[in-house]
């Protein structure tokens, strides 16, 4: 993906702001998949998408704009239900991405008979932009400790991490906790383990633009038992791991298994229930720790 001018990138991010907005866009990872059949399902765009085993021109996927009805339709290869775990598919989701920034864009109201090629290749970086700050936000790119970690978490390709990080001037590069000496990511202010500072400077009073909701695994955090829903079926405990469990404050996303909040340093619902609470339970009814 070829760097774009100033001018091209304030567009982008412009339309992104008010794609997100239009259609409450406000988490990562962002699944096209599910996203593209909400849009069509609930009828605030007009789009429509099919899928294939054979998209024309040998594409992952290709959109059409139908003037008369001012409408979209994408036609993409058929995803499997495991497509999350495969890189390759990772890549046909930023695809998919790619082909709503073109529409989010503007691109296919102009005739392509009208277009150089160079208007074209422009087109496609717009687009390619659009997909990865919709996939990769800034906000949440530096709470990773690999490209890997990054690839799986928010559901692209290694390749467009990499591409991402040298964007933002992020480094994966192996950082560790001086206190306890678990490895913690380069934007991470605090340790999620011990809780020790690692960046200076105040802890932020709002909440991110950007919710970070990790995908689930298998087994509850808190009770060990295997998982499927948000809420664990045998500790009913939620899957989800945010700080400040007991406040009525802005809450961040954090990784399952935090003890602290890697943003602003407060305890999070991991620690509470997993920690804290049995503590307290125990002190009740006179049992030591």
């Amino acid at each position: 993906m070829e760097q774009l001018g100033e001018g091209c990138l304030l567009l982008v991010e412009s339309r992104l702001r008010k794609f997100r907005k239009a259609y409450g866009i406000d988490y990562a990872p962002v699944d096209c998949f599910r996203l593209l059949r909400g849009l069509e399902n609930s009828g605030s765009l007009d789009i429509s998408w099919e899928t294939t085993n054979a998209v024309p021109g040998h594409f992952d996927a290709v959109t059409y704009y139908f003037p008369g009805e001012d409408c979209y339709l994408i036609i993409s290869r058929s995803p499997p239900e495991s497509w999350r775990k495969v890189s390759a598919w990772r890549r046909v989701n930023f695809t998919m991405a790619h082909e709503l920034g073109h529409i989010a864009l503007g691109h296919l109201r102009v005739n392509e008979d009208l277009k150089t090629s160079q208007t074209k290749a422009l087109e496609d970086r717009e687009a390619d932009a659009f997909a990865a700050r919709l996939l990769m936000p800034e906000s949440v790119m530096g709470f990773f400790r690999s490209v890997s970690e990054a690839a799986d978490s928010l559901l692209v390709s290694g390749s467009a991490v990499r591409f991402r990080i040298r964007e933002l001037g992020i480094s994966y590069a192996e950082k560790r906790c001086p206190e306890c000496g678990f490895q913690v990511p380069p934007a991470a202010r605090f340790c999620r383990r011990c809780g020790e500072q690692l960046l200076p400077g105040p802890n932020p009073e709002d909440p991110p633009e950007i919710r970070f909701l990790p995908i689930l695994g298998k087994k509850c955090p808190v009770c060990g038992a295997d998982a499927y829903r948000e809420t664990c079926e045998t500790c009913g405990i939620s899957r989800r791991n945010f700080c400040n469990p007991e406040y009525n404050q802005p809450r961040h996303s954090c990784p399952p298994d935090a003890r602290y909040c890697e943003v602003c340093h407060a305890e999070t619902e991991f620690l509470y229930w997993k920690e804290t609470l049995p503590r307290l339970e125990r002190k009740r009814m006179g049992i030591p720790d």
